[in-house]
């Protein structure tokens, strides 16, 4: 019944348990970000309760990770200390604009459910490698290949992206041309 919550205000929450147990649930909560509590005011606020939570579900954008992982570092600065673990969701990116590892800003206690970006270069390359027919002549790609890659100064995604890619590439067309816009 707290799945679909009458007001939108409310927490919607759903519990899971087993059969043998049906006193002992994990609830699972959605708590919104909006101006009033964002990442951080939720962080506080959970920790201020008798029992905080078990773990931290977010991060749908890097950016959004980022301040998840900073709140949650924050609030559990002692990563042996009793704190929740942090399950990003989709943030793909590597480095923060401080090139700082993103999993390491709430260090040992994150983890990932998604594809980051060295991954998705990796395997964007190496079907770039092994797919003959993208090339003009059949056979092997050649060595001396151009790739052009864009980057918005106010997006780190694209910039962490961008720099995998520059480095991944040289890796595999040690001849090759990168060029960035």
């Amino acid at each position: 019944e707290g799945a679909f919550p009458a007001l939108t205000a409310d927490v919607p929450e759903i519990a899971c348990w087993f059969t043998t147990a049906p006193a002992r649930k994990v609830r699972i909560r959605w708590y919104k970000i909006s101006g009033e509590h964002d990442s951080g005011s939720w962080v506080r606020k959970l920790q201020a309760r008798g029992r905080p939570p078990l773990a931290f579900i977010g991060g749908a954008t890097s950016d959004r990770a980022l301040r998840l992982a900073r709140a949650l570092r924050d609030a559990y600065p002692d990563p042996d200390g009793p704190s929740p673990v942090f399950l990003m969701t989709t943030a793909t990116a590597e480095r923060t604009a401080e090139n700082t590892p993103l999993i390491e800003e709430y260090p040992r206690r994150s983890f990932r459910f998604s594809f980051t970006n060295q991954r998705m270069v990796e395997a964007l390359l190496k079907f770039v490698q092994q797919t003959p027919n993208l090339w003009l002549a059949p056979g092997p790609p050649p060595p001396d290949l151009t790739m052009n890659a864009f980057a918005w100064g106010d997006e780190r995604y694209s910039q962490d992206m961008t720099d995998l890619f520059a480095q991944e590439f040289q890796k595999r067309f040690p001849k090759g041309e990168f060029h960035t816009e």
